[in-house]
């Protein structure tokens, strides 16, 4: 295995802590890429197990170390050349000094590395949590979020859960370093609902996790955490009377936003509704789809209902609501009939379908013009107001 040569790295941000990144690689998590402070010390693999690899800081030469011990000598308050010293013989299987600089420099991030480390060979769980908590929460440890980030995908978020509070400015960094790493966001869920049930959660951090959610497919995870952030029951179709602003991220409507799009969506009032969808085209190409919803519904049969009205709409071919699983380039369940114009009259709106067992209860609702269709051309407005999706009984 590769090892790793490089000096502590004073830290503006950090004062004279010594390159907390540097030492964080003690931690041997994995690929903790600070390029201007050190190098890949376990090459390119990952893995779920902890510690990683064995690679430890290598400060300078053998010749320094007896340099720190003359200065610790002259000078034993010195917790600088201690700390150093501590780092040096740690690499080389020696932590005598590790308890020591603890007891001496317990904030120092270098020193919670040291510890950090220790506890992770031992599989302390318990105090490797606590450790890395600390060095995330006071000292922006991206390494150390990563550290923790391995320790919840392996299945030890159980010994986070006492430090869960109202406030955990340490948990927005571990749930992005999973993203980043690909681990499996439904493990952090038990992390993320203390913090809701303490009377916390911040609604972006929570959104992110939605997001991060719904890209891994756990459909029904998220669905569970957007209820907490709204903080109420919802209908089958969120805010299908479009009274509400959309909102991204979760499982609201979704309307494409390319200014070079010929449609444009927004929400209007019309004189039979106080508030309704509005879609107005401009000849221009179309995006797919031009709007969608993401939903969660078990395996069953469903109705969409509402109402629509076209006004000087012409299109070689109108947009239809489809329905298919939320997986990327599933077939389409059901389709509806093209929309005309009408006048502008109010006309029903109705499609059945039926969710299979394999949307693993991930499905997506879209307006689209179908593929076969011309992608440009369409001209006029489209209104839909008062839509909903009723849950039908088996047949």
């Amino acid at each position: 295995m590769p090892e790793m040569d490089s000096k502590p790295i004073s830290s503006p941000r950090l004062g004279r802590s010594a390159g907390v990144a540097v030492a964080l690689v003690i931690l041997a998590i994995g690929v903790f890429a600070a390029q201007r402070q050190f190098q890949l010390s376990c090459g390119e693999r990952a893995s779920m197990e902890l510690p990683l690899c064995a690679a430890d800081l290598q400060v300078q030469t053998d010749a320094k170390e007896g340099d720190w011990r003359v200065q610790l000598t002259r000078s034993p308050g010195d917790s600088t050349s201690l700390i150093r010293l501590a780092h040096f013989l740690a690499r080389r299987g020696d932590p005598s000094l590790a308890g020591l600089a603890m007891r001496l420099a317990p904030a120092d991030p270098n020193v919670l590395a040291l510890a950090a480390k220790a506890a992770l060979d031992r599989h302390d769980w318990k105090n490797s949590a606590e450790l890395l908590i600390r060095l995330v929460r006071d000292h922006d440890s991206e390494a150390g979020a990563q550290a923790l980030a391995s320790m919840v995908a392996q299945g030890h978020a159980p010994y986070l859960l006492p430090s869960v509070g109202r406030s955990n400015p340490w948990l927005a960094p571990v749930l992005h370093a999973m993203g980043r790493q690909g681990f499996p966001v439904t493990r952090i869920l038990p992390l993320l609902a203390a913090e809701v049930r303490a009377g916390g959660g911040d609604p972006d951090v929570l959104r992110v996790a939605i997001g991060q959610l719904k890209a891994q497919g756990a459909w029904f995870d998220a669905h569970a955490l957007w209820l907490s952030v709204q903080g109420r029951g919802l209908p089958l179709l969120y805010n299908g009377d479009f009274a509400r602003a959309f909102e991204p991220g979760g499982f609201d409507w979704e309307p494409s936003v390319d200014p070079r799009a010929g449609v444009r969506v927004r929400r209007a009032g019309t004189g039979r509704f106080a508030h309704a969808l509005r879609l107005e085209y401009d000849g221009r190409l179309l995006p797919r789809p031009q709007i969608r919803q993401l939903l969660v519904l078990a395996p069953g049969r469903y109705r969409l209902e509402g109402w629509y009205a076209a006004s000087r709409f012409k299109a070689d071919a109108g947009p239809s609501w489809d329905v298919a699983c939320a997986a990327r380039d599933a077939p389409t369940l059901a389709r509806s009939t093209p929309l005309q114009d009408t006048a502008g009259q109010w006309s029903n709106l109705m499609l059945e379908f039926e969710v299979p067992v394999a949307c693993a209860m991930g499905v997506q609702l879209a307006l689209q013009a179908d593929l076969g269709a011309s992608a440009a051309g369409a001209q006029g407005k489209i209104e839909f107001g008062e839509m909903r999706i009723r849950a039908l009984e088996a047949r």
